[in-house]
């Protein structure tokens, strides 16, 4: 019987080599595919206390980690982990509000865009100004208020699907 386990051990050790071998082999755009998170950690801002509460249930029941600030400056303090306590993973998506007194959705997006660049942006606002431009400010995925619990529900698959196109096209 330990023979048995013995040469199971033997054959895990040479696969589990194997994929070490593979994965180093990979080019830097292939790298990337592996890099897209199993798991999403988001951070919810909007001033707007009820919206804030009502999202925030809702989000809780979709990533696998929800943070809700009620300001741009409390969702920077806890990315630098000034706020964060230590067991809490790392933010990797930020859904935020346009409209909020002291900066902006857009402001915060490129604050922690620069920060943290492999975070994805989620906006969301009632009436969108076309001359904004979402690429460039950072934003990954654009959501119309008033915002359904099924919209929120695909936000993962939708980030998925943009850091998978975002890894091709590197």
């Amino acid at each position: 019987m330990t023979e048995m386990y013995s040469s199971i051990e033997q054959e895990i050790a040479q696969l589990e080599k194997q994929i070490a071998e593979k994965r180093a082999a990979l080019g830097p755009a292939e790298q990337k595919e592996t890099e897209i998170p199993k798991e999403f950690h988001a951070v919810f801002v909007d001033d707007e206390g009820p919206i804030r509460e009502m999202a925030g249930l809702m989000l809780r029941g979709i990533f696998s980690s929800v943070k809700v600030c009620p300001t741009p400056q409390e969702v920077l303090a806890y990315f630098r982990k000034v706020d964060r306590p230590s067991e809490e993973k790392q933010p990797n998506v930020l859904i935020t509000d346009l409209r909020m007194p002291g900066m902006t959705g857009l402001e915060l997006a490129k604050a922690v865009k620069s920060e943290f660049p492999s975070t994805s942006i989620v906006l969301t606002t009632s009436g969108l100004d076309e001359s904004i431009d979402l690429k460039k400010a950072g934003i990954d995925i654009y959501l119309e208020k008033p915002y359904q619990r099924v919209q929120l529900q695909e936000l993962p698959e939708k980030i998925r699907q943009k850091l998978q196109t975002s890894s091709n096209s590197s």
